[in-house]
């Protein structure tokens, strides 16, 4: 017979210590050692859209960090967290290539929970999308949609926030009044 126990949780403390988008979420436990699976591991962290936690070992946090850098770039949002709910509780926040540096020359101690955040969006997609965003609603505003109805849409299929595509509406309605 198995009888859960509510207490600690170090993926949970992690996560919301870390504060990184908290959902969705993959946990990965430990990941192998070496070889085919590690990398393959790897990548598919690097390809997630999310947060990712994974537990190292304190003697292969910088090595982890170093793969972790390869797969998912530098600039990917990262944090490790160590001895959660202990005295020597930490949290080190930073872009892979941070951390990587610093744990190349750190020495860890305890438990340890590698958090990845999901990649941020460049700055040339938002432009883009916003570009694309403009020319829906040139195109919708002559149909004579709503800006509303159109703002909604255009946050829906390009993933803009409904503030940002309504504002960019509301200024394409503005110049085509003009």
């Amino acid at each position: 017979q198995v009888l859960p126990i509510p207490g600690a949780s170090s993926v949970l403390a992690a996560l919301v210590g870390s504060r990184l988008n908290p959902e969705p979420l993959t946990y990965f436990w430990f990941l192998p050692r070496s070889g085919a699976d590690r990398n393959g591991r790897i990548e598919e962290i690097a390809g997630l859209a999310h947060t990712a936690v994974v537990f190292e070992a304190p003697g292969r946090v910088a090595r982890l960090l170093v793969d972790l850098k390869a797969a998912c770039g530098g600039q990917r949002a990262a944090v490790v967290a160590r001895e959660l709910t202990k005295v020597h509780e930490t949290f080190m926040r930073g872009t892979l290539e941070e951390l990587a540096a610093y744990y190349a020359e750190a020495v860890v101690r305890g438990e340890v929970v590698v958090l990845v955040a999901a990649p941020s969006v460049a700055a040339e997609e938002v432009e883009e999308r916003e570009a694309r965003a403009t020319l829906l609603a040139h195109e919708r505003l002559a149909l004579g949609e709503s800006p509303r109805d159109i703002a909604k849409s255009i946050a829906k299929e390009l993933g803009l926030a409904r503030n940002r595509a309504y504002e960019i509406v509301l200024t394409v309605a503005s110049t085509e009044d003009s």
